[in-house]
């Protein structure tokens, strides 16, 4: 983004790219890090990188309607439970209640601590966060941080810190991993080999075991690719 030189956290900002005006929002950890970083819809508070996105991302819903979704599932009964007692039961190792639901957060934006974890804890539930490793060690340093994802092309907006993750992890969340830097492996073996794919998906399990203190079970990956089929060892990823 570019920088927001004078302003506070949250002010409007405006620069020049590609030819057009865009106008954005400063966000960062403090003064000397804030960046002006486009809104794409600054009604629903969404912020991204491309200055053309609509910001439309299938599956994106905002906070009342996820609540919704949680009072219908206590409604009906559902019980949830986590990836790893998911993961048993697929292996065989345990049961499930008939009626059973995971919770899924990826890329560990800050949102999930401060929308989702208050909306589920309030039903005594739960979920799994699955953190890119790169952006949170750099919100951890206080730098604003982007990824480039399969709906909403490269997105800027406050990702979690490690200390938010442990923050997770004491509220009851499981917390898994999700690559270093969000990238669809299948375009990342073709372009670069199977060592990067590696080392996308064990560099990041080694980092945040590292961060928490404790083992990652559960891993999950970006799409693999539009024009590569998964093979399938990287399917499903289960850390032992």
């Amino acid at each position: 983004g570019v920088a927001c030189a004078g302003e506070g956290m949250g002010a409007s900002c405006a620069y020049t790219h590609d030819g057009n005006d865009i106008v954005g929002t400063c966000y960062g950890a403090d003064a000397a890090s804030l960046a002006c970083i486009a809104n794409c819809d600054a009604a629903a508070g969404t912020w991204c990188a491309n200055p053309n996105s609509t910001c439309q991302a299938t599956g994106v819903i905002g906070e009342a309607e996820f609540r919704r979704h949680v009072e219908y599932i206590v409604k009906e009964g559902w019980e949830v439970v986590s990836t790893s007692q998911l993961v048993d039961w697929l292996e065989e190792k345990s049961t499930l209640p008939e009626r059973s639901v995971v919770f899924h957060f990826d890329n560990g934006w800050l949102d999930t601590l401060e929308v989702a974890m208050p909306a589920l804890r309030e039903s005594g539930m739960a979920g799994t966060c699955y953190v890119i490793s790169d952006p949170t060690a750099a919100a951890s340093r206080g730098e604003p941080a982007g990824v480039r994802t399969s709906t909403e092309g490269v997105v800027y907006k406050p990702f979690l810190t490690w200390n938010h993750v442990i923050e997770l992890l004491e509220a009851g969340w499981e917390v898994g991993a999700h690559s270093a830097t969000h990238p669809p492996l299948g375009d990342t073996l073709l372009q670069d080999g199977e060592l990067a794919v590696l080392s996308e998906i064990d560099g990041v399990v080694e980092v945040t075991e590292s961060q928490m203190g404790r083992s990652v079970r559960v891993v999950s990956t970006e799409r693999y690719s539009d024009d590569y089929p998964v093979p399938p060892d990287y399917l499903s990823l289960i850390h032992i």
